[in-house]
């Protein structure tokens, strides 16, 4: 009888805990009407559940069987707002914060509020046409801010950074002189991944722990695929564009965007006789289809 009411309470002490995460977040959710997100908070929920069930198991272990549900809350509760801090300082629009009060605090800024030594709604929209063929453009918004306002204050080990991408959301670095339209480009095909699911799965797991390991060994080695040599060897062995890291696949279209758009600059070299050329359209031609410049 002793077990049955220890695993009961265990039990208890768990669904008061996960109730009460699941209401704050159903609550503001729905205040907030950010149920655009609502996966993404169901997916927090769930890392949390698992982490209670081990620290609970972990309790029982080591034969502590008192457990304060104050305690896992308020420890819960703390846990939560790290997460909404984090998601504030990477990617504002995802947190629970609505999207006026984040314009009107600074956190966010619209792309019509920054002056740059370029127009940069009008290279947006310049990438945008670009890329609609392969691209659902009418889900993408664009802000100045996120990550890219504070990778600067951590030196090496988050560089700076002119834009950044979170699903269908891209920030650009309202410190930048100008951020033209091949960087917009090479933003859009992160936005490609997302919508094409590149990246999820048990295959994304692979990704994401390499794309780690390369950010603190050797930042750059994310976005180097090799230039002609590496492209070439990659067509030899019969790799496609998918096989690229996701880093390499955006600046293989952001290199070939950049050579249509500059070869056909009055003064400026027509380089889409290059083998590099060739070479970026034969991958880019398996997964892309875009307008004309």
């Amino acid at each position: 009888m002793s077990f049955i009411f220890k695993v009961a309470k265990t039990l208890l002490s768990l669904f008061f805990l996960c109730l009460f995460n699941a209401i704050v977040i159903l609550l503001i959710v729905v205040l907030f009407n950010v149920n655009e997100h609502f996966v993404f908070y169901i997916s927090i929920l769930s890392g949390m559940l698992i982490v209670n069930l081990l620290y609970l198991f972990l309790l029982k272990i080591v034969k502590i069987t008192q457990v304060s549900i104050p305690k896992l809350l308020v420890q819960n509760l703390i846990f939560f707002l790290l997460v909404q801090m984090f998601v504030l300082v990477e990617s504002p629009i995802h947190s629970l914060v609505p999207e006026q009060l984040l314009l009107k605090s600074g956190l966010l800024r619209s792309v019509d509020s920054v002056t740059s030594t370029c127009n940069e709604p009008e290279e947006i929209k310049i990438a945008t046409k670009f890329v609609e063929p392969s691209i659902d453009t009418s889900q993408v918004k664009f802000y100045y801010g996120g990550s890219t306002v504070f990778t600067k204050y951590f030196g090496k080990l988050f560089p700076k950074i002119a834009a950044s991408t979170v699903n269908n959301y891209i920030y650009i670095s309202p410190e930048e002189d100008c951020v033209r339209s091949e960087v917009i480009v090479h933003e859009f095909v992160h936005v490609w991944q997302y919508q094409h699911k590149i990246g999820s799965g048990p295959h994304g797991l692979i990704i994401v722990f390499q794309y780690i390991y390369l950010y603190l060994k050797d930042f750059n080695s994310l976005y180097d695929y090799g230039g002609v040599e590496g492209l070439a060897k990659a067509k030899i062995e019969n790799k496609t564009f998918r096989d690229f890291g996701i880093e390499q696949q955006a600046m293989i279209v952001e290199n070939y965007y950049f050579f249509l758009d500059w070869s056909k600059r009055p003064g400026f070299t027509d380089l889409r006789d290059s083998e590099e050329f060739n070479l970026l359209k034969y991958f880019v031609d398996q997964e892309f289809v875009f307008n004309s410049i």
